[in-house]
C-alpha cells in the first residue's frame, strides 16, 4: 500500500507541485485581499462616524442660531419700543420747557421774575431782593437766569434719555454681528458636512467594491484550481 502511495506521488510530483504553489499563491492574494477589504471597512465606518459627528455639530448649530435669532427679534421688538418711548418722551420734554420759557420770558413784574426764578432754583442761597423801587437785578437777567436753568435741566435729561437709546442699540448690533457670526460658522460647518457626506459615500463604494472583488476572487481561484487539477487528472488518464 506505501508503494503505490509513493508511486502516485511519484508520478503526480509536478501536479502536487503546481496545486502547492497555487494554493499558497491563492492564500496571500486572499489575505491581501483581505486585508485591503478590512481597511476599507474600517476606514468607511470612521468616515460615518464623522459624518455622524458633523451631523450633530451643524444640529447643534442649527437650534443655536434659531434660539439667537428669536432672542434678537424679542430684542429688536423691546429696543424700538423703548426707543420711541425715549424719543416721545424728548419730544414731549422739549415742548414743556419750549412753553415754559415762553411764560417766564413774557412782560412781568420784578416780584413775577424772582417768583420764576425761585421756582426755577428752589434752593439758589441768594435770591434777587425785590423793593419798592424794583429787584436788584433787572427782570430781564432774571428772565434768562430762568431760562438758562429751564434749558439745561432739559438739556440734560435729553442727554441722558439719548445716551439709554444709544446703549440699546449698541446692544442690539452686538447681538446682530453675534447671529451672523453664528450664520457663518453654521455656513462653513455645512459644507464641510457636505464633505464628509461625500467623503462617507465615496469611503462606502469603495467598502462595497472591494468585498466584490474579494468575493469574485476567490470564486475564480476556486475555479482554476479546480480545471487545472481535472486537466491534469484527464491527462494522466484518471
Amino acid at each position: 500500500m506505501l508503494d503505490t502511495y509513493l508511486k502516485w506521488f511519484q508520478a503526480h510530483e509536478r501536479l502536487l507541485l503546481v496545486v502547492s504553489v497555487l494554493v499558497l499563491v491563492g492564500y496571500g492574494i486572499n489575505r491581501w485581499v483581505d486585508v485591503s477589504a478590512n481597511n476599507a471597512k474600517i476606514q468607511a465606518s470612521i468616515s460615518a462616524q464623522a459624518q455622524i459627528a458633523q451631523d450633530t455639530t451643524v444640529k447643534q448649530l442649527q437650534a443655536q442660531m434659531v434660539s439667537q435669532a428669536q432672542q434678537f427679534a424679542q430684542s429688536q421688538a423691546e429696543m424700538k419700543a423703548e426707543v420711541l418711548s425715549l424719543v416721545s418722551a424728548i419730544a414731549q420734554r422739549d415742548a414743556k420747557a419750549a412753553t415754559q420759557i415762553q411764560q417766564v420770558t413774557a412782560p412781568k413784574t420784578p416780584t413775577q421774575a424772582v417768583a420764576d426764578l425761585t421756582t426755577a432754583y428752589p434752593k439758589l442761597p441768594d435770591a434777587p431782593v425785590v423793593t419798592d423801587g424794583g429787584a436788584t437785578v433787572s427782570t430781564a437777567d432774571v428772565q434768562q437766569f430762568t431760562v438758562a436753568k429751564i434749558e439745561g435741566d432739559t438739556a440734560k435729561s435729553d442727554l441722558d434719555d439719548t445716551k439709554t437709546e444709544l446703549t440699546k442699540t449698541n446692544t442690539t448690533l452686538s447681538q446682530a454681528v453675534s447671529l451672523l457670526g453664528t450664520k457663518d460658522t453654521v455656513i462653513a460647518g455645512l459644507q464641510l458636512d457636505v464633505t464628509k457626506h461625500d467623503k462617507a459615500c465615496e469611503d462606502s463604494k469603495t467598502e462595497l467594491k472591494k468585498e466584490a472583488r474579494k468575493s469574485k476572487l476567490r470564486w475564480f481561484e476556486a475555479g482554476i484550481v479546480v480545471g487545472f487539477v481535472g486537466r491534469q487528472l484527464i491527462k494522466v488518464g484518471l
